[in-house]
């Protein structure tokens, strides 16, 4: 089973050096005092092409900056905007890695993979939800890998 380009930005989200990588995923969790304390990195594919002609993945990720302040209202953005802006510095600088990836799940395999690279597709965007008090800050990144 191969990997996904959801599975893939994820593991190189959670190898950047300002990320705690626990609070990495596709879905935010309910409970907001699980992510307080360090923020919450939601992963989201949003387009993107392949490229069938050398067989690369190339999807255009939306990176999710999400921060909550449990004692007051008010949404935390500054927070949400210095971890997007941590993505965004990491992807100007990013190296070609390989990276591991679980998949399947029954049984969970690894499988390998190389990113040869991230680009910034966007600044950081705040999306505000005045409804839950939250601070959503997202930025939008490319990546190019292929199985390794």
């Amino acid at each position: 089973m191969t990997a996904t380009n959801t599975q893939v930005v994820t593991e190189w989200v959670k190898s950047l050096s300002t990320v705690d990588a626990t609070k990495v995923g596709p879905t935010l969790p309910a409970d907001p005092a699980v992510w307080a304390d360090t923020g919450f990195w939601q992963v989201a594919v949003v387009g993107g092409s392949p490229n069938v002609d050398l067989g690369l993945k190339q999807p255009v990720v939306e990176v999710s900056c999400w921060t909550v302040d449990t004692a007051t209202a008010f949404p935390p953005y500054n927070r949400a905007e210095a971890m997007a802006a941590d993505v965004l510095e990491e992807a100007l600088s990013a190296l070609t890695q390989t990276l591991s990836v679980q998949t399947g799940w029954n049984p969970p395999v690894n499988a390998s993979v190389v990113l040869l690279g991230v680009s910034p597709v966007s600044e950081p965007m705040r999306v505000p939800d005045p409804r839950t008090g939250y601070a959503r800050v997202m930025v939008q990144v490319q990546a190019w890998w292929d199985v390794s």
